[in-house]
């Protein structure tokens, strides 16, 4: 057992007023952990550790003023302390782990779930917690097997990054150490993927009540699925015989829900405002008549075992208008006395996801085929959508496509994703009457488009005539092919 004074800890003071406790007896702490809070002259201090070890006991309470000469707190050191935040004994290894680096210039992020509880045993690899930052969500695995000692944080708080996010116990020597009851999950282990954890979880369904599909029983998304569907079943048929007297009713409360504004939507909401506060927008509408695109589409999905999304030919159609308006794909400084034309069009598709609006781009669409895009597109899309997605692919837009009419809405005014020039939404195509070229009425398949631009860095004229020109390419998808060739 060692002792801590507050000299000792590198606080040059006499005397000072405990305000607060950040440690318990009995919790591992690790080196540079916060652990108490002190009131030196109107000014509070954190007071950190030097050392990590199982706190042992702490001699003062809050409010209490203790001396730099009496022992504030002991702890317990292993025999043979590590470096860092790693300490070991004859039979077991400490180690804290320490939330890394999950994107450029984030700095904390929020904790989302717990998968393992303290004091149960995990698998190395094994899907330990999920973190929300500004721009994905990440599951974050165990690097080793073990007993999770410690989480530092509670689901919904705020983990800073380079900081311990939760203590783990690895057992160094015999197996027959770990108990009886966490030996057995251990030698019937589950072979599937963190995705399709995720999904049991989110389905709440055992997955030690499914047998895998393969020869070494691997569990993949189809047994999930077909689980499911035979328990829906059951349900179904078991709810038909209750009498309906029995079925107790939900209670009703009038009184509001709230929840904390935080992750992608806090991300999101200030990057909204800072652009609308930066950015003056202006707008253009056009109409555009897509029944010869939609046609083409048609045809060539006929032809191929890989389907193209609409939206496929028109992220390639408008890089295609970008390079014949090179003025539009541009960007500038904090102050604006600079200008800066790009030479790439990497366009951002604006996506709905569960945790919020994420805008992956693709990267480089002057230099890809349709093909390729589509199934770049797929994929982002898909990525998006589950929220797991590298922050890299969010990051380095030129130009937004907001298709906001596959869910509902004709027109609109989206706003600028900063620090881009531009964006573009896509309404709901509707079928209406059109004059053909001998003036005869005949039903098309009509979309509005909805621009919204940075009017510092474009003007009318030059938007107009890149709608325009990206018109004339969805709207006579031969002439784009043509382009292409």
């Amino acid at each position: 057992m060692t002792e801590f004074t507050l000299k000792e800890l590198g606080q040059n003071i006499l005397e000072c007023e405990l305000m607060n406790w950040h440690i318990h007896e009995g919790e591992y702490l690790a080196v540079n952990q916060p652990i108490c809070d002190i009131k030196i002259n109107k000014n509070i201090v954190s007071v950190l550790s030097k050392s990590s070890g199982k706190v042992n006991k702490l001699y003062y309470r809050k409010g209490d003023t203790p001396s730099n000469q009496a022992p504030l707190f002991s702890i317990d050191i292993p025999v043979k302390p590590c470096d860092g935040s790693t300490m070991i004994d004859t039979n077991k290894t400490y180690e804290d782990f320490i939330l890394p680096d999950v994107g450029e210039g984030i700095a904390e992020c929020e904790i989302v779930d717990w998968f393992i509880k303290e004091g149960d045993f995990m698998e190395e690899d094994q899907p330990v917690c999920d973190i929300l930052t500004d721009k994905a969500l990440i599951q974050i695995p165990a690097k080793a097997s073990g007993k999770l000692v410690k989480q530092y944080y509670k689901k919904g708080e705020i983990a800073k990054v380079h900081t311990p996010l939760f203590h783990i116990e690895i057992t160094t020597q015999n197996h027959s150490e770990i108990p009886q009851t966490d030996r057995q999950p251990k030698k019937n282990k589950i072979l599937t993927s963190p995705s399709v954890r995720r999904l049991a979880r989110e389905l709440n369904i055992d997955l030690q009540n499914i047998v895998g599909s393969d020869d070494n029983q691997r569990i993949y998304k189809s047994d999930l699925l077909q689980y499911k569907e035979a328990q829906d079943n059951l349900s179904n048929s078991t709810q038909d015989i209750i009498t309906p007297s029995l079925v107790l009713q939900p209670e009703t409360h009038t009184d509001r829900k709230s929840e904390p504004i935080n992750g992608i939507k806090a991300a999101m909401a200030k990057k909204m405002q800072a652009a609308v506060q930066i950015i003056p927008h202006f707008s253009l509408f056009e109409e555009v008549d897509i029944t010869n695109l939609m046609q083409l589409q048609k045809t060539l999905n006929e032809k191929s075992n890989h389907p193209l999304p609409l939206l496929a030919f028109f992220i390639k159609s408008l890089s295609l208008a970008l390079q014949l308006n090179p003025g539009i794909n541009v960007q500038t400084n904090e102050q604006c006395t600079e200008l800066y034309y790009l030479n790439n069009h990497n366009i951002g598709i604006a996506v709905d996801s569960k945790i919020g609006l994420l805008v992956p781009n693709i990267k480089q669409c002057q230099l890809k085929s349709i093909q390729h895009i589509s199934q770049e597109f797929i994929t982002l899309k898909n990525q998006a959508k589950s929220g797991r997605i590298s922050p890299d692919i969010l990051k380095g837009g030129t130009i937004t496509i907001s298709n906001f009419g596959s869910i509902s809405g004709l027109c609109g005014t989206p706003i600028i994703n900063h620090p881009e020039a531009c964006i573009v939404g896509l309404g709901k195509t509707r079928d209406l009457p059109r004059f053909d070229e001998n003036n005869n009425i005949t039903s098309r398949k009509i979309m509005m488009i909805s621009w919204s631009a940075d009017h510092r860095l474009i003007d009318g004229g030059t938007l107009a005539r890149l709608s325009a020109q990206w018109k004339n390419f969805l709207e006579n998808p031969v002439q784009m092919l043509a382009t292409l060739t």
